[in-house]
C-alpha cells in the first residue's frame, strides 16, 4: 500500500500508493489543515512539484513532451498530471482554480457533520470571500450547509429566512417549494462582517427570492390566448394549435400573487433585483411554435411577458377593502369604486400607494381612461353610468371615445345605450340626436340631444354611441 518514502504531502505524511495528490497553487490553502484537521486531501509539498519536473525533463524528455501534447494551453504542473496518468503509481491533479480543492473537500461533509459545515464555509468566506464573484467557478460549488433543523442541504435547496436582512415576506414566498430555510445567522458566523457574509451566501447561490426560469406556460390558457391576440398578427382564425411556449417564470407565481398582501408584493417587486430587471426588460427572446397548413411557424414575444401578465391580471391591489389587478384600475379618481370590478384613481395617489417604479417604470397595464379598457368593458361602462353619474364622468368619457376612437369601429353593440342628455338626464339613444351646430334655444329645450359640445366627429358618435345627428 505504500510507496517508497520518497514523497510528502503538506500535512507531512507520507504519499499512499494509488493517491489523488493535489498539485497546489494556491497559497490560501498551506493553512487548510491547521484550521480544518478533519479534511482529508493530499496535497504535495511545493517544494517536491517543481524538483519532479525537472528530473523528468532530464530522464524522460521525450515521454514529457508527449505529455505535453496531450494537455494543450497548459503548464508544467498540467503536463505533469497528464503524465502521471500512464506512468506513475499515483495520480497528480493540476489545482488550476480553487473550486477543484474547495469542491473535493466540501463533498466529504455528510448529512449530520454541522460542525464540520460550519467551520468549512466560514473557512471558505475568510480566504475567498471578498473577491468572489457570481457566475466563477468557485460560486458555483454547492456548499452544503444546516437548516434550522440542522440538516445539511446543498446550497441551491436553500434560503435566505426571514432572519436575513429583513425579508419578512421569505417563508411565505418558499411555503409551497422543497426549499428549507438556513438555519439562524447567528449560529454559523460569528464574525463583525455579517452584512458580507450575508452577501456571499447569495453570490454561492442561496436564494434570497424565488428561482426564475424559462418554462412551459402551455397550461394557462387565458395566457395562451393573450399570445394568439397581442403577437400573432394576421393569423388565420382556425389556427388553434401552439405546440411550444416557454417564458420566463417562478414557480406558484400566480398563486402567490394572488395570496400575498399589497404591500408584501411591494416589497417582493421593488427588493428582488432579478425580478425587477426582467419586468423591465422588454427585449423579445422568448418564442413559441404556431402550426399553419401543417408547418411550425416561431412566434417571438419578450421573455418577462408571463410575469407581467399574471401581475396584469391577477387581483393584488387592494384599495377600499377590496383587490383589483392593474387592467381593472383606471386613472380617474371620480370612478372611486362605483363600477363593480373596476376602480378608479388619480394617477398622483396610485404612485404614493405603489411606489414610481410599479405605477410607471414597470408598464403594467394600468388604464389612463375607460376608452383603454375592452369594447366590452365600456360597453359595461355606459351601461352603469346613468346609476350614479350626475355627468361628469359620462361627459369625459363621451369625448375620450371621440378622441381616441375615431378610427376604429366597436365591438359591442350599441343598440339600448342610455346616454347623458343636456338637461341632465339620461335616455335610450334611439330618442336623442347630436347637435353638430349651434341651435335655437326653444329647439333645445324641446329636444333630447346628448351632452357633447358642438363640432365634433358626427361618426364616431355614431359608430360608438348610436346617436345620430340633429337635422335642422
Amino acid at each position: 500500500n505504500y510507496l517508497p518514502k520518497l514523497l510528502k504531502d503538506s500535512n507531512d505524511s507520507w504519499i499512499l500508493k494509488d493517491s489523488d495528490v493535489y498539485l497546489a497553487t494556491d497559497t490560501s490553502l498551506s493553512e487548510l489543515f491547521k484550521e480544518l484537521p478533519w479534511v482529508k486531501l493530499c496535497i504535495l509539498q511545493e517544494d517536491y512539484v517543481s524538483e519532479i519536473i525537472e528530473q523528468l525533463q532530464e530522464t524522460m524528455m521525450k515521454d514529457w513532451e508527449e505529455a505535453s501534447k496531450n494537455s494543450p494551453s497548459g503548464g508544467n504542473k498540467r503536463t505533469l498530471a497528464t503524465f502521471s496518468r500512464t506512468h506513475f503509481k499515483i495520480k497528480f491533479i493540476e489545482q488550476s482554480n480553487s473550486e477543484q480543492i474547495v469542491s473535493t473537500i466540501n463533498q466529504q461533509i455528510k448529512e449530520l457533520e454541522l460542525e464540520k459545515s460550519v467551520s468549512f464555509i466560514n473557512w471558505v468566506f475568510e480566504k475567498y470571500g471578498k473577491n468572489l464573484k457570481e457566475g466563477s467557478e468557485l460560486s458555483k460549488v454547492k456548499f452544503r450547509l444546516p437548516d434550522r433543523n440542522n440538516i445539511i442541504c446543498p446550497i441551491d435547496k436553500l434560503y435566505l429566512g426571514n432572519e436575513y436582512s429583513n425579508n419578512y415576506i421569505a417563508e411565505k414566498l418558499f411555503q409551497e417549494t422543497e426549499l428549507k430555510p438556513l438555519k439562524r445567522l447567528d449560529e454559523i458566523y460569528k464574525g463583525e462582517r455579517k452584512e458580507e457574509f450575508i452577501f456571499f451566501l447569495k453570490t454561492c447561490g442561496i436564494l434570497q427570492y424565488p428561482k426564475i426560469a424559462a418554462k412551459s406556460v402551455l397550461d394557462n390558457q387565458n395566457f395562451e390566448i393573450f399570445i394568439y391576440q397581442t403577437y400573432v398578427y394576421n393569423c388565420d382564425t382556425s389556427i388553434k394549435n401552439i405546440k411550444y411556449l416557454n417564458s420566463k417564470t417562478i414557480d406558484n407565481f400566480e398563486e402567490l400573487i394572488r395570496s400575498l398582501d399589497t404591500e408584501e408584493i411591494k416589497e417582493w417587486l421593488c427588493g428582488d433585483a432579478k425580478l425587477k430587471r426582467l419586468i423591465l426588460d422588454d427585449e423579445k427572446d422568448e418564442e413559441c411554435y404556431l402550426n399553419q397548413n401543417s408547418r411550425w411557424y416561431p412566434i417571438y414575444f419578450p421573455a418577462n411577458t408571463y410575469i407581467k401578465f399574471v401581475l396584469n391580471n391577477t387581483a393584488w391591489i387592494k384599495l377600499k377593502g377590496k383587490k383589483y389587478p392593474p387592467s381593472k384600475i383606471i386613472k380617474y379618481e371620480k370612478i372611486g369604486n362605483k363600477v363593480e370590478g373596476y376602480y378608479g384613481i388619480s394617477e398622483q395617489a396610485l404612485i404614493k400607494y405603489l411606489g414610481k417604479e410599479i405605477v410607471l417604470d414597470f408598464k403594467l397595464d394600468f388604464k389612463d381612461s375607460i376608452v383603454a379598457l375592452p369594447d366590452e368593458d365600456i360597453r359595461f361602462f355606459l351601461d352603469e353610468l346613468p346609476n350614479f353619474d350626475t355627468g361628469e364622468i359620462s361627459r369625459k368619457l363621451y369625448l375620450d371615445i371621440i378622441k381616441f376612437k375615431k378610427d376604429t369601429i366597436p365591438k359591442y353593440d350599441i343598440n339600448n345605450i342610455k346616454l347623458l342628455c343636456k338637461d341632465g338626464k339620461f335616455y335610450p339613444n334611439t330618442e336623442i340626436k347630436y347637435v353638430a351646430r349651434k341651435i335655437s334655444k326653444d329647439e333645445e329645450k324641446n329636444g333630447k340631444f346628448i351632452n357633447i359640445p358642438s363640432k365634433q366627429s358626427i361618426e364616431t358618435i355614431k359608430k360608438w354611441l348610436g346617436v345620430e345627428r340633429y337635422k335642422t
